[in-house]
């Protein structure tokens, strides 16, 4: 089941942060680069930041989370795509992906990063009709590839 959670929501923040913590740990360890800020974030962070969160629930287990935000009237950018590790290779982030195209089918174009050495990350946009526009570097030592998707494929895809 996927629904909205409010991560203004004391007890929301703290069930979504060892999801982020333990998701970003296996991205660092992919991309060899340890100083991403996901895991540097505390509740406090998390309650203040200005993403709506879907969140992916399996027999009542918090799974996975995705979340983000408007960028104009027609672009959206996804901010974070967190699955536990325990729920890996379960369609949860496939699932989050398609949900927020049907939320958002309004829109003409989305957006995400990832680390560019982050090849389970780029299969699953690229799968969801994304395109890799671009590769550059943050912070010395940290590549991020930059994709889009526009409404030019459906929104079921």
């Amino acid at each position: 089941m996927i629904k909205r959670v409010n991560i203004k929501d004391q007890s929301i923040a703290e069930q979504v942060l060892p999801i982020q913590l333990a998701s970003y740990q296996i991205e660092a360890d992919i991309i060899q680069f340890y100083d991403i800020p996901p895991l540097k974030e505390t509740i406090d962070d998390l309650m203040n930041v200005n993403e709506e969160f879907l969140a992916y629930y399996d027999n009542g287990a918090l799974a996975g989370l995705l979340s983000y935000e408007a960028d104009g009237p027609f672009t959206i950018t996804i901010c974070r795509m967190m699955v536990h590790p325990n729920f890996h290779r379960k369609g949860i982030a496939s699932a989050l992906i398609k949900e927020l195209f049907n939320l958002t089918s309004e829109c003409e174009q989305w957006k995400v990063t990832t680390g560019a050495k982050n090849e389970p990350a780029k299969k699953l946009y690229l799968k969801h009709g994304f395109t890799e526009e671009k590769i550059f570097e943050v912070v010395p030592g940290l590549m991020i590839s930059a994709f889009s998707r526009t409404t030019a494929f459906s929104v079921g895809s």
